[in-house]
């Protein structure tokens, strides 16, 4: 390599890292602001205390949805549950036990994250998708978007977890991943599997969806989005062989 060429390699370098350090600052900088300014704290944990009480008050036999959710069109208001009834196969057991709702999404992304080893291009892109202020809200408010990204990375790894993106349709398109391995199809089977018991409440959450008003839109998902696409930028990076080629399993 050329003393030049070897100048431009470490320009490239200075560049990705700085605009990396950078995006890092200015997430701490929302951070701080967020917590100091506009009442975080407050509301630290809120979704996941949303649905975990959805679940519980489902297995106490008073409904997984809301009465007036129920009851025909309605504004969609905090506390509202907009998710299909597969997800208290999620929701149920982590109710009792609210550490592993953030210990497992977030240690198996950054496993396979950094199993991936991902190209420095892609670290100013990953650092953007968690620098997004909807991304930190998510994050902070503990929303099951925690277990839908864990759910794109292991699609972009093994394929069949892709399909339980599934369980939040409003981010539709992102459940392709993985879509043309045959673990994925076996994923989408163990769904439908898992949807039979509670096909009943299957009408239920149509009304809901359907007859839902506000923020509960079809478009309600996607300032999503860019935190999903964490893993993307990272598999795309991947330099680790074999450690995310997609195979027909």
């Amino acid at each position: 390599m050329t003393t030049v060429g070897a100048k431009q390699l470490d320009w490239r370098r200075v560049a990705l890292l700085t605009a990396t350090g950078l995006l890092l600052a200015f997430t701490a900088f929302e951070l701080w602001i967020a917590f100091t300014s506009h009442n975080w704290a407050a509301a630290l944990d809120g979704d996941r205390q949303i649905y975990a009480e959805a679940a519980q008050r489902w297995m106490r036999g008073d409904g997984f949805y809301l009465p007036r959710q129920l009851a025909g069109p309605y504004w969609t208001e905090v506390g509202d549950v907009l998710y299909p009834p597969t997800t208290l196969y999620v929701f149920l057991p982590l109710s009792f036990v609210p550490v592993l709702w953030y210990l497992i999404p977030i240690g198996v992304l950054l496993w396979l994250v950094s199993g991936w080893q991902p190209a420095m291009w892609a670290w100013p892109l990953m650092a953007a998708s968690l620098a997004y202020p909807e991304s930190l809200a998510l994050i902070r408010s503990g929303n099951p978007d925690l277990w839908v990204l864990v759910a794109v990375a292991g699609g972009l790894r093994w394929g069949w977890p892709g399909a339980l993106v599934l369980l939040k349709p409003s981010v539709l398109p992102v459940a392709l991943v993985g879509i043309k391995t045959r673990g994925w199809w076996l994923g989408l089977g163990l769904l439908v599997l898992l949807t039979l018991p509670l096909l009943p409440m299957i009408q239920d959450w149509l009304h809901v969806v359907t007859d839902s008003r506000g923020f509960g839109g079809i478009g309600y998902s996607l300032d999503d989005i860019p935190l999903l696409t964490l893993p993307l930028w990272a598999w795309l990076a991947r330099r680790s062989p074999g450690s995310g080629d997609f195979r027909a399993r």
